[in-house]
C-alpha cells in the first residue's frame, strides 16, 4: 500500500544518499546486506572470524586512530607466556575462561578477538548486547594458506582437523554478526571500510 512505497521511497533515498557520500563508498560496497540495507557501526566494534582472516592485521591498522584492544596480545602481556604454551600447560577449558573475562573487562573502540571467541554463548551474547559485531568472512582455502606453516596457532594440526573446525565455527559467527564482510578484500581495503564507517558514527 501506500504506506509501503513510502518506505521504499525513503529506503531508497537513503541509499542514493549513501552513494553519493564518496566518503562512505568502499564501506557501502563491503557493507552491503542482502536486504539492501546499510548497516551502521556503533562503537564498540568488535572483530571476529576464523584464524588467519586478517583480524589483528586491521587492529594494528585501526590503532593510529582508535583505541584497539587485541585480545590474544592482551592475554599475552597479562601472562607473561604464548597462547600455544598456555594450551598446553592449561588446556583449551582454562584458555576460554580468561579470554571472556578479557572480552567483558575490555573498554576500547574496536575489540579484536581470537577465532574462538564465539565458542562460548555468553561471549557471543555479551558482544551482540554491547556493540557491533563485524565478521570478516574467509574462504577456508585462503585461510589455510595464510596458516598452515604458522607455528603459533595452537589448533592447527592437519587440514581436514582446521577445516571441520572451521565448518562448525561458521554457523557461530553468522548467527552473532551484525556486519558481514567480504574477507577476499585486502587488508588496506577492510581497514579504509571500518575506518570510514566508524568516522560517520563520531
Amino acid at each position: 500500500g501506500r504506506r509501503r512505497e513510502e518506505e521504499e521511497r525513503e529506503d531508497a533515498k537513503l541509499l542514493e544518499e549513501a552513494r553519493r557520500a564518496s566518503a562512505i563508498e568502499v564501506a557501502y560496497r563491503l557493507y552491503m546486506q542482502e536486504s539492501g540495507t546499510v548497516v551502521w557501526i556503533d562503537t564498540p566494534c568488535d572483530l571476529i572470524g576464523f584464524m588467519g582472516t586478517g583480524k589483528t592485521a586491521v587492529g594494528h591498522r585501526l590503532g593510529s586512530q582508535y583505541e584497539v584492544d587485541e585480545l590474544d596480545e592482551r592475554f599475552e602481556q597479562e601472562h607473561g607466556q604464548t597462547i600455544t604454551a598456555f594450551f598446553a600447560e592449561h588446556g583449551e577449558a582454562g584458555f576460554r575462561t580468561h579470554e571472556s573475562e578479557l572480552l567483558k573487562s575490555s573498554n576500547a573502540e574496536v575489540v579484536v578477538t581470537g577465532g574462538g571467541i564465539i565458542e562460548r554463548e555468553e561471549n557471543r551474547l555479551y558482544m551482540q548486547e554491547s556493540g557491533t559485531v563485524v565478521w570478516i568472512d574467509t574462504p577456508f582455502d585462503l585461510i589455510w594458506e595464510r596458516i598452515a606453516a604458522d607455528p603459533n596457532r595452537p589448533l592447527v594440526t592437519e587440514r581436514e582437523q582446521v577445516r571441520r573446525l572451521f565448518e562448525r565455527r561458521y554457523s557461530l559467527y553468522a548467527g552473532v554478526a551484525t556486519v558481514r564482510l567480504e574477507g577476499t578484500a585486502s587488508i588496506e581495503e577492510l581497514t579504509r571500510a571500518i575506518e570510514t564507517v566508524l568516522e560517520e558514527k563520531s
